[in-house]
């Protein structure tokens, strides 16, 4: 694990504002766990929390097939742990898996991108 108080180049990217995510306004996050999972694993209720637009107007359609859950903890004086689902590939998981215990600027992006 890294001592780094910002671990270079690391972000994390959020197409839209998730309600999933914690406390607008910090911007990073400490990256606890990987998981490899499938779609098919996933409760309705997780897919729900996990893919909803914070203005309510609907959820992100997550791809049916292998994915990556990845834990964060916000880098604040009390643990908050969210998740986010990504597309599974061998050199995504091989990355966030050598990421582990490090830091992430959080970019979400705005609506004029």
């Amino acid at each position: 694990m890294t001592n780094k108080k910002q671990d270079e180049g690391n972000v994390i990217k959020f197409s839209k504002d998730y309600r999933k995510l914690p406390y607008r306004g910090l911007s990073n996050a400490r990256l606890l766990l990987v998981l490899k999972t499938h779609y098919s694993e996933l409760s309705e209720g997780f897919i729900k929390y996990d893919t909803e637009y914070l203005d309510g107007s609907g959820y992100y359609e997550l791809p049916k097939t292998a994915l990556l859950l990845l834990v964060f903890t916000l880098n604040s004086t009390f643990p908050v742990i969210f998740t986010t689902l990504r597309r599974w590939t061998p050199k995504k998981e091989e990355y966030y898996r050598s990421k582990q215990g490090e830091l992430f600027k959080i970019e979400i992006k705005k609506k004029n991108d």
